[in-house]
């Protein structure tokens, strides 16, 4: 794992949108799905408040502040699904970095904690596995730390942009009263959100900057929807702040063909003993398969079924 600075090359997103410049943008970002299993009615979450404070080392500190109606179907809880792996570029994945999760319920529900982790992603579980009968609307507060999401010197080199999902494509519920607020260790030069579809450039109801702080109003989100906020800081705000790349693994077959490159002295022999061994078994196999054509059959006589004559 390597982690390095990079320049994107291009004027920072913000810039363009806040200019009046349409584009799309292929979002390099950490995002959040909230699921509640199978859709069910009446189910959605009807508030849903995350504060962001993000330190000079670019640790970023989440707290989702939310309201959880179980509709018309007793059930767990929710949980929610961060991204740790994003493809970054041909040979290498981003990584970011998630851990010490917190998780509570001021209503009374069930509030356990359930991680598991993949390659990719971390899944965070709220409720008690032996327990699904809660009903009615439950306030749930989830926080963990988050690393590996400013991008330091965006664009031109000229701002420190924090870019980030709130809200991702995958969640299966509607979310309403969506609100986002950034805080960092500097005042915040510029800040915009948008909301639509994945890629969408359309703005959100309101985005307002005041000091360190950044604030955004999302409004009401149906499943499939994003909600993406994006704050700049000058340049150098964040000393420790880094991108971090892991060289991408190479797919298995890749590797196995590699095992026998008749260029390389290794795979010149490895490529011969596959070739005998492959020779040998295809042998064996068609001898085994005259004599298991005979099965059932007196040569000369009509086949059995499902043997063709000869």
């Amino acid at each position: 794992m390597t982690a390095v600075t990079r320049r994107t090359g291009t004027p920072w997103r913000l810039a363009a949108v806040l200019g009046g410049v349409g584009v799309v943008v292929l979002l390099l970002a950490v995002f959040l799905v909230v699921r509640a299993g199978a859709p069910v009615p009446g189910r959605e979450i009807t508030r849903y408040d995350v504060t962001v404070d993000v330190d000079r080392e670019g640790l970023a500190l989440v707290t989702i502040d939310m309201d959880f109606d179980f509709g018309s179907k007793p059930g767990h809880g929710p949980f929610i699904t961060l991204p740790t792996r994003q493809g970054y570029d041909a040979t290498h994945d981003r990584l970011y970095e998630v851990w010490m999760f917190t998780q509570s319920s001021a209503t009374g529900a069930p509030a356990d904690r359930y991680v598991d982790r993949t390659d990719n992603e971390v899944r965070l579980r709220v409720g008690d596995e032996d327990r699904g009968d809660i009903t009615g609307v439950h306030q749930y507060t989830i926080t963990y730390l988050l690393r590996g999401m400013v991008n330091p010197e965006a664009g031109d080199g000229e701002l420190d942009e924090f870019y980030w999902n709130a809200l991702g494509h995958e969640w299966e519920i509607p979310v309403r009263d969506a609100t986002v607020t950034v805080r960092g260790p500097s005042d915040v030069v510029a800040a915009a959100c948008y909301s639509g579809r994945r890629g969408a450039t359309d703005p959100c109801e309101d985005a307002s900057r005041s000091g360190a702080q950044a604030s955004f109003v999302g409004g009401s989100f149906e499943p499939g929807k994003v909600f993406t906020v994006a704050v700049g800081w000058p340049a150098g705000t964040f000393e420790g702040a880094e991108i971090i790349l892991e060289r991408r693994p190479e797919p298995g077959y890749v590797t196995f063909f590699k095992l026998f490159d008749p260029r390389t002295d290794g795979g010149f022999l490895a490529a011969w003993i596959l070739l005998l061994g492959a020779g040998g078994a295809l042998a064996l196999a068609w001898w085994s398969g005259r004599d298991r054509a005979f099965l059932g059959l007196t040569p000369g006589l009509a086949p059995t079924e499902g043997i063709p004559a000869r």
